[in-house]
């Protein structure tokens, strides 16, 4: 009867550490998962730099033709008002692009955040990992002390591993 308690005992406890390892098996797919994103959302904060870099360019570079544009205009009166229409462009131009790197600011910051709560979540993973493998460690303990027990009372019953 007792044998047969600590067979069942050893089984569950076998049971239990395989479980433990497909927790721990998903949670660090989880985690690859999460750290895939992570570096995906990175890349593209580092695309969103880009493009406000460029859009800064772009409006140095309209700004620079306005600066011509006026220098045109006190030449001449016609040139002047092509100068005047043209600057009113680019300053349309300057307010759209100052209005996307609001925006991609903002998509930045949430970027930013959803990172931050990856790495919690990632965290969380790695403590449950943890917990899976101290609990399997546990089960592998308890069936060598419950072999080593069952050899001392019956050993010849016990099977040598």
């Amino acid at each position: 009867m007792k044998t047969q308690n600590l067979q069942h005992s050893a089984a569950a406890a076998a049971k239990e550490a395989e479980d433990a390892r497909r927790r721990a098996q998903t949670a660090e797919a989880e985690r690859q998962q999460a750290l895939d994103t992570a570096a995906q959302s990175l890349e593209a904060a580092k695309k969103a730099e880009r493009e406000r870099d460029t859009a800064v360019q772009a409006q140095a570079r309209a700004e620079s033709e306005t600066t011509l544009a006026r220098g045109q205009a006190e030449q001449a009166g016609r040139e002047r008002d092509q100068a005047a229409s043209a600057m009113r462009q680019v300053a349309a131009e300057r307010d759209a692009i100052s209005e996307k790197l609001k925006e991609r600011d903002q998509w930045v910051d949430q970027l930013a955040q959803a990172v931050t709560e990856q790495r919690a979540a990632i965290a969380e993973l790695s403590q449950e990992r943890d917990a899976a493998r101290q609990a399997a460690d546990q089960a592998r303990s308890l069936i060598d002390e419950l072999t080593r027990q069952l050899r001392t009372i019956m050993p010849t019953a016990a099977p040598r591993i």
